[in-house]
């Protein structure tokens, strides 16, 4: 099987974001759109070669895939000028891999939630009797503005339509989600269609294909098409609470802690570096004012100058605690990496005083194997950890303060 990935469009709905990048490389989750596209694809032994059109920003998109994929199948890469339209791209790549084997068109604006889609589809595919197309579709709410709206009578695909004018019965719709499969019976009927100027899958192709072969639907699961500055900010916004809700799906046991803070007799201290420091000092400020126990955020400029100055930055803080803590005493230590050097220092330095050290920082850090409690979070990029370090606080703080008369 060969892959089509559509990749020249300009994304204009995308602006001011593709004024400077490609649609293909933008990115979510601080992971570009065709990276996902081509990890998922590498997965799958049925795939032989993959074709990505490029013409806007395209030398970006060249450079992206020869400097940071390294894939078991063949990328050709080619210019798409002057702009032939999606099904024009098709025509191009039958040139490129043949008109034998069944192609695979994905949009590359098209996130799945679930990329295992993929794997599915072309499983269906090959399970499939007789000489059968595929196109995937999502249910969605009707709204306005519908964009592909497909009709199903016994699991065939009797009407296509890119931009529907007639109304529709009920609350929801098939949409076209972005990838199909063409079996190779189909490629005349691309050829007869084709139109001299832009030729398009979606308003030229599919109306007049779903008339005269046998095209099946395959249900996707939860996707969203990127082509707009709100589902992009939709999918950034899904995907950054998705991972906000990890000490609920990896059951992040608290309960230690809990029992540590609700205990403590003496002051609670607080120290981190940067952005943590920050939240060290909100999970201080609701400690003492909810939760009613003494909590301090080694915060003051002085303080933190004054040791790192005359002593190092690596001793100073741990000497400055040195002087204040005493055997009651609670120390939490928040770091996204576990391994800053001035907050391991203070974290072997309360082991060798018998001090009980409390840590939340990145799984299997340096932190994380000295403090007597850690929770190590799998994640590396830094503004999730230190959401997660706010909301673990949060909620130890409620269960403090629930816990109290």
């Amino acid at each position: 099987m060969n892959v089509l990935i559509l990749c020249a469009g300009k994304g204009e709905r995308l602006r001011p974001i593709t004024e400077s990048i490609p649609k293909a490389l933008v990115k979510i989750d601080g992971i570009p759109i065709l990276k996902r596209h081509l990890d998922i694809l590498e997965k799958i032994p049925e795939i032989e070669n993959i074709i990505i059109p490029v013409w806007y920003l395209g030398k970006q998109i060249n450079s992206y895939v020869l400097e940071n994929i390294t894939s078991s199948k063949n990328i050709y890469i080619f210019v798409e000028e002057p702009l032939q339209g999606s099904a024009g791209a098709c025509l191009k790549t039958l040139a490129y891999a043949g008109e034998k084997t069944p192609l695979m068109v994905i949009n590359a604006d098209t996130y799945y939630i679930d990329m295992t889609f993929y794997m599915k589809l072309v499983e269906l595919y090959h399970q499939m009797q007789k000489p059968t197309s595929l196109l995937a579709l999502g249910i969605k709410e009707t709204k306005k503005g519908v964009k592909g709206l497909a009709i199903v009578s016994e699991d065939r695909i009797t009407v296509f339509c890119e931009n529907p004018t007639f109304s529709i019965e009920g609350d929801t719709y098939l949409q076209n989600a972005g990838v199909m499969i063409l079996n190779p019976e189909t490629f005349h009927l691309l050829k007869k269609l084709q139109k001299k100027d832009k030729y398009d899958l979606g308003k030229d192709f599919l109306p007049e294909i779903v008339k005269k072969s046998h095209f099946e639907p395959c249900y996707t699961g939860d996707y969203i098409d990127i082509g707009e500055i709100a589902s992009y900010c939709e999918l950034q916004t899904m995907t950054y609470l998705k991972k906000l809700t990890w000490l609920i799906e990896e059951k992040i046991d608290l309960s230690s802690i809990f029992e540590i803070l609700l205990s403590a007799k003496g002051t609670i201290w607080f120290v981190a570096n940067g952005g943590s420091l920050s939240v060290a000092q909100h999970g201080a400020l609701d400690l003492t004012k909810a939760a009613k126990k003494k909590a301090i955020a080694i915060s003051e400029p002085g303080i933190i100058t004054a040791y790192s100055n005359d002593i190092s930055f690596e001793r100073g803080i741990a000497t400055y605690l040195w002087h204040m803590w005493k055997r009651e005493d609670v120390v939490i230590i928040l770091s996204t990496s576990g391994e800053s050097e001035n907050l391991l220092s203070i974290a072997k330095e309360a082991k060798k005083e018998r001090i009980t050290t409390v840590a939340l920082t990145s799984k299997g850090s340096s932190l994380a194997k000295i403090a007597k409690v850690a929770v190590g979070f799998e994640e590396e990029d830094p503004k999730i950890l230190e959401d997660l370090f706010q909301i673990a606080l949060h909620q130890l703080t409620r269960m403090i303060q629930d816990a109290n008369p």
